[in-house]
């Protein structure tokens, strides 16, 4: 009796954790269903933050990007919504990517950020015995099923289509990406054009960052045109001094997030060699 008491006494209390993470039953499956993996550190970490995971009311966002993860939600994409298995993967992705902007405090999304989250939902597939998912027909169609084809088939085919996927004009997405070295040659760029303030170097650079943010639809013309005339009205070495920080702070937190990428993908990797024998149930994947 005392023993059925202690039992019951922490299934209550995971419960209610859960509760407190979500209001939505089944978002509250998939992360117990989480809970029992090896991935469980993600939703401590979620419970003490706390943060609230709830589905993105917004049918057209169906991508995860920075501006989906706030510092007290995390919407996943509403499709999800049709199958548990889904909602269980987008539910562990959105965790993972809170974690990285909340440890990294990156002002950009790197692509490097996506083809993690890519590895991270094949690997807690293989890892976790949730093959039998993928086998139904009607994943078929969907985009997970195809990325584990190219998973099976070769670290670069996989990484070719996850590059292709995130190159594509998608505003809802906030796609293209671009990569950490690309940013960080951006982030240099500005740094030296900020040096010699009093030309015009430095202007039109924010101004090329302000039409990307057009492109990939994060922000209107309006906002970007008023966001560039209010960086002219700001007192050269009042900006010069603010916009120093910014950039030198971004320089630093992208250095140690692809500190983080690198040791990561080289898990990722590793874990692949071990699942090669399970590959072979799926010979419908290899050309």
């Amino acid at each position: 009796m005392r023993l059925f008491s202690v039992f019951l006494f922490f299934f209550i209390s995971c419960t209610a954790n859960i509760k407190k993470i979500s209001k939505d039953e089944q978002i509250q499956l998939a992360l117990n269903e989480i809970k029992k993996t090896n991935y469980s550190h993600l939703v401590s970490y979620i419970y003490k933050s706390p943060v609230d995971v709830e589905y993105n009311l917004n049918l057209h966002h169906q991508c995860f990007h920075l501006k989906t993860i706030d510092r007290d939600k995390i919407l996943i994409p509403y499709k999800s919504m049709s199958s548990q298995f889904l909602t269980e993967i987008e539910t562990l992705k959105g965790m993972y990517i809170y974690k990285i902007k909340n440890k990294f405090e990156l002002k950009e999304y790197p692509y490097e950020v996506d083809l993690l989250l890519s590895y991270l939902e094949i690997d807690y597939i293989i890892r976790n015995n949730k093959l039998e998912y993928l086998k139904d027909n009607s994943m078929k169609n969907e985009l997970i099923y195809k990325k584990f084809c190219k998973y099976i088939i070769s670290i670069e085919e996989f990484e070719s289509f996850i590059k292709e996927l995130t190159q594509k004009n998608d505003i809802f997405c906030h796609y293209p990406l671009y990569d950490i070295n690309y940013y960080e040659e951006r982030y240099k760029n500005l740094k030296e054009a900020l040096v010699s303030i009093e030309g015009d170097s430095f202007f039109k650079l924010m101004y090329e960052i302000y039409l990307d943010e057009v492109k990939k639809g994060e922000i209107t013309l309006a906002d970007a045109q008023k966001k560039y005339y209010y960086l002219l009205s700001e007192p050269r070495k009042k900006l010069q001094r603010e916009q120093m920080v910014n950039i030198v702070n971004q320089l630093k937190f992208l250095s140690k997030f692809k500190r983080f990428y690198n040791s990561e993908i080289k898990k990722f990797y590793k874990n692949r060699e071990k699942y090669k024998d399970i590959f072979e149930n799926f010979l419908e994947c290899k050309p």
